[in-house]
C-alpha cells in the first residue's frame, strides 16, 4: 500500500491525504500493521473528549429516567 513498514514499532510510515493544523495536503502518518490510520494526539484527544460529553448526556438522560420512575412508583430501595 505504499507504506514503509517498521518491524520494531509494529506500524508503517505512509501518506494520509487531509488537513492537519488548518492546512490540506499530504503528510506522513503511521499505520497500524492492519492499515489503521493511528490517531494523532489532537485526535485521540477529540475522540475522548466526545465520549466524555456522549457519557455525561447519557448520564443526564438516565437521571431523567430514574426521577419519572420514582415520580411515579417512589423511591428505589437497596
Amino acid at each position: 500500500a505504499g507504506r514503509l513498514p517498521s518491524e520494531r514499532l509494529g506500524l508503517a510510515l505512509g501518506v494520509w491525504e487531509g488537513v492537519w493544523r488548518g492546512v490540506e495536503g499530504p503528510w506522513a502518518r503511521w499505520y497500524t500493521a492492519q492499515g489503521q490510520l493511528v490517531p494523532s494526539a489532537e485526535e485521540a484527544w477529540q475522540a475522548a473528549e466526545q465520549a466524555r460529553q456522549a457519557a455525561e448526556e447519557r448520564a443526564r438522560e438516565l437521571e431523567a429516567q430514574l426521577r419519572a420512575y420514582e415520580a411515579r412508583f417512589g423511591p428505589l430501595k437497596p
